[in-house]
């Protein structure tokens, strides 16, 4: 699965060559300079023999271990990173496909369980049929609307506290930078705001500015977001998001 942050450690690879390197030339020059019958120069020279021998061997011993350290640390990282973001990924996959659900459901006089759009188009065809409804038809959907998008923002809200509780837990272990974070504050906000606005009881009079607003921001921050910025592109038919959310995890892995 691809993710904002994989494998946070690295190898110093480039200080491993640097140090053997020196210590190979060290051992060539102690090999082959010519040393005269000069018994001060024959002990430099074995002493820099030694020390470039022992300095070659620890120092690959060490690279070995620091390998295998990075390894389990990123290895450590990234079951973190999963385990924590996983459900905020869900949650926000099933805000976007909401919109498919709600057109399958309120406008039956169209087949659209066997046609496949983006989240946002999805968006657009249920904003466009609800224009053509009469007024007591409008009034009954919003509520309906209502009901469904402040489920899904619930679950939204839920999956972002349990990233604000853990993280002490994901900075400690490199599964958050200033970038996430940022990427995160943002859906706090949003869909804080969202929440507000559904919990608000003359919502009716502003639904559709506020929703234009809040999916227009979402878009950019979907994008922002290298783990689910797909979701922003796919195409699915209602109720199969994550069918295609799934597939396209499996591609990336």
């Amino acid at each position: 699965m691809k993710r904002a942050i994989s494998n946070p450690n690295r190898v110093h690879h480039t200080m491993y060559i640097l140090i053997i390197t020196i210590s190979v030339v060290a051992l060539i020059i102690s090999i082959t300079v010519p040393t005269f019958s000069c018994k001060l120069l024959e002990v430099i020279l074995e002493v820099l023999k030694n020390l470039s021998y022992g300095c070659i061997a620890s120092t690959l011993v060490a690279w070995i271990i620091d390998y295998v350290n990075v390894k389990k640390a990123n290895q450590k990282a990234n079951d973190i990173y999963d385990a924590i973001y996983a459900d905020l990924q869900v949650s926000i996959g099933f805000f976007v496909g909401t919109w498919a659900e709600i057109c399958a459901v309120c406008f039956k006089d169209n087949d659209y369980n066997n046609e496949k759009h983006s989240w946002v188009e999805w968006y657009e065809i249920v904003k466009s049929n609800y224009n053509l409804l009469e007024p007591e038809r409008q009034q009954y959907l919003l509520e309906f609307f209502r009901n469904s998008l402040l489920q899904s923002t619930k679950y939204v809200n839920r999956s972002l506290e349990k990233i604000t509780s853990q993280s002490y837990v994901l900075t400690i272990n490199d599964a958050m930078n200033s970038e996430l974070r940022s990427v995160m504050s943002d859906f706090n906000f949003e869909f804080g705001a969202l929440n507000t606005d559904l919990e608000t009881e003359n919502y009716a009079e502003y639904f559709w500015d506020h929703i234009e607003a809040i999916n227009k921001d979402l878009v950019n921050y979907i994008n922002a977001w290298s783990d689910i910025s797909f979701y922003n592109r796919i195409p699915f038919k209602p109720y199969k998001f994550f069918d295609v959310a799934k597939l396209l995890f499996a591609i990336e892995k």
